[in-house]
């Protein structure tokens, strides 16, 4: 069913920019490899191949493996950032693995090497249940490590995690047998998706988008919710609705005319969550797969464009395709 299935090693709200040093415990799991899956999951996309993204923290823990395999692609990777090694970019693979995919796993390596500026470690068999406990051939990519000078000075460029994500998208590719299609080129041609005459909303999207206002998730417990608005603000991301939080929010509401009382309701819900349209890839596409009870893989293609359009009659507004800030409020309403 699918091509790859590309999991980050934690990470599950990858709307908001990149900003190094703005990641607090217990949420350090919100860290780069997200960004990267979402480039990647694009370049494969972009060139005809069907990924299946995974932004679940818990991803990274024994069920990893499971949950790949469930998806039952051609391929698994998981992308990480290592600590306390040698700086460069290393992929492992399993002792057993394919020819083939251990060729692809050395070109993956060198080609986010190029790209991104870091040495190139090359690929070194692992013994991760990661590797061993997947049925299809598999990657563990350490992008860079995070204590290392050069990698940091690396990874302070913008286009760091994009290239990475296209680097393995092309190395991938080539394990394929798709030709991989740079952002230059655009899009593979596709299929349209089959008109559909009834969406099923399962309320997924409200559920989890709850009114938010000061304090929030400051017991012992921090939010989830609170963990999403913060990356979505591009605040400190902690759990905790604080001062600072607050005050974001205020700053958004003020750009787009709405009451300035620093909470978090469905207007302001709507308004922080970006244009998503077909060829859009990320968190927030997963998000409105899920309300639309469809397959969360986290590419916008033209099934999900199909059931888009098909809640967009149904709730009598342009029929587009697209998730605008008015469609994100009749979501949560």
């Amino acid at each position: 069913m699918y091509d790859v299935f590309a999991a980050a090693v934690g990470g599950k709200q990858p709307n908001g920019r990149f900003r190094p040093g703005v990641i607090a415990g217990p949420y350090a799991e919100h860290d780069l490899a997200h960004y990267v899956i979402d480039a990647f999951g694009a370049g494969l996309a972009r060139s005809g191949a069907r990924p299946y993204l995974e932004y679940d923290p818990e991803v990274s823990l024994e069920g990893a493996a499971a949950a790949a395999n469930a998806k039952a692609p051609s391929c698994a990777d998981l992308v990480a950032f290592g600590q306390a090694r040698p700086g460069g970019v290393a992929v492992e693979v399993a002792r057993g693995t394919t020819s083939a995919n251990r060729s692809a796993a050395e070109r993956a390596c060198q080609l986010v090497a190029d790209a991104c500026g870091v040495a190139p470690l090359g690929v070194r068999n692992g013994d991760r249940p990661w590797l061993g406990q997947t049925t299809v051939p598999s990657w563990w990519v350490e992008c860079a490590c995070l204590d290392a000078s050069d990698d940091q000075q690396a990874l302070s460029r913008a286009s760091f995690l994009v290239a990475a994500g296209e680097a393995l998208a092309q190395a991938r590719c080539g394990f394929l047998g798709i030709e991989y299609r740079d952002s230059c080129r655009g899009s593979a041609a596709a299929e349209g998706g089959d008109r559909i005459l009834e969406v099923h909303r399962s309320g997924w999207f409200k559920s989890n988008h709850p009114i938010l206002a000061l304090g929030a998730g400051s017991g012992d417990e921090p939010s989830d919710p609170t963990a999403h608005l913060q990356t979505l603000l591009g605040v400190l991301v902690d759990g905790r609705f604080g001062y600072a939080t607050q005050s974001a929010l205020q700053a958004v509401q003020r750009r787009f005319a709405l009451s300035e009382d620093g909470v978090c309701g469905p207007a302001s819900w709507a308004v922080l969550h970006p244009v998503e349209r077909q060829g859009s890839v990320g968190y927030t596409t997963k998000e409105i797969q899920r309300e639309l009870s469809i397959s969360d893989d986290g590419i916008f293609g033209p099934q999900t464009a199909a059931h888009v359009e098909a809640f967009q009659r149904v709730a009598d507004t342009t029929t587009d395709g697209r998730m605008t800030a008015a469609h994100y409020r009749l979501l949560l309403t």
